[in-house]
């Protein structure tokens, strides 16, 4: 890929115009020479028309391929790989608006009138978008969260509200997680554009946290050393946790309560929830107190 941005595109594009612009030059000669022919004087008119809706055509041809040959040079050398999976919607969507617009500029060149069809194409691009709102409206998020760099597969998110799990795939309609219990969810990209989108990143060391709602009179100092001798031998035991000095911290107390941040590093973001609950069940019959996640 270092290469090919080096050389640039201009090779590619040279090769991708040379066939259509060779066909301009032979159907502009052989219309020349047919100048030289009295006997095609009857029908000149209509053969200049001709020749002006193949000129036409090749020149909407050669647009495409010049395009196509810039989107695919791109696509080989580009260094944003989000960006890369937005090309194919857009090289399709590019292949309708040329070919719709070659087709109607033939046409006109025929001596076809083209207002009623572009009157009913109007009319029936309304009624096609009123269709399938729902499916462009997860289109349009896709490409939001393809273009994005907030999510990447591979990452562990969590919605809120909503399910939470390692992202397997990015597509146009929905994105696809695979949550703790190895079961597949599929997210319409509308919801996951719609919601708050806790990101845990890739793989790799990351922490597992929960919050202790302790009495607004309680035992700092007591309760921490508790905290402490459960956390320890929950790291003893427990493959997940690769934390050998956990986190107890005091945050913000309130009229009622004080709360208590308590956390630990684990191998991997798919182990968050499970150490959580891991957590809650060491801490709360020690403490006697309410334990809640984060996101609570």
């Amino acid at each position: 890929m270092t290469s090919e941005r080096r050389r640039g595109p201009l090779g590619p594009i040279m090769g991708a115009i040379v066939l259509p612009l060779a066909l301009i030059v032979v159907v502009a000669v052989a219309s020349e020479l047919g100048r030289l022919v009295p006997a095609l004087d009857p029908w000149r008119p209509d053969l200049e028309r001709v020749e002006r809706a193949i000129v036409v055509a090749l020149g909407v041809w050669l647009v495409h391929r010049l395009l196509m040959t810039l989107l695919r040079w791109t696509q080989r050398s580009s260094r944003v790989d989000r960006a890369l999976q937005v090309l194919p919607l857009g090289t399709r969507a590019l292949n309708v608006a040329l070919i719709a617009i070659g087709v109607l500029l033939v046409l006109d060149q025929l001596g076809i009138s083209i207002s009623p069809l572009l009157a009913g194409l109007g009319i029936s691009g309304i009624a096609v978008a009123l269709a399938l709102q729902p499916l462009l409206t997860n289109l349009f998020a896709g490409s939001y969260v393809l273009s994005d760099s907030s999510i990447r597969v591979g990452d562990w998110i969590a919605l809120q509200p909503g399910p939470a799990g390692r992202v397997e795939e990015i597509g146009w309609r929905a994105t696809r997680l695979r949550d703790e219990a190895d079961t597949l969810v599929i997210v319409p990209n509308a919801t996951l554009a719609a919601a708050t989108v806790t990101n845990y990143g890739a793989a790799g060391q990351t922490r597992a946290s929960v919050t202790l709602a302790l009495p607004r009179f309680a035992d700092l100092e007591r309760v921490e050393r508790v905290a402490r001798e459960a956390l320890f031998e929950l790291t003893a035991h427990n493959v997940r946790i690769v934390d050998a000095d956990p986190t107890v911290r005091f945050q913000n107390a309130t009229v009622d309560a004080v709360m208590c941040l308590v956390s630990v590093r684990v191998a991997a973001q798919s182990d968050i929830p499970a150490v959580q609950s891991e957590l809650m069940k060491s801490l709360a019959p020690r403490l006697g107190v309410e334990v809640r996640t984060p996101s609570a």
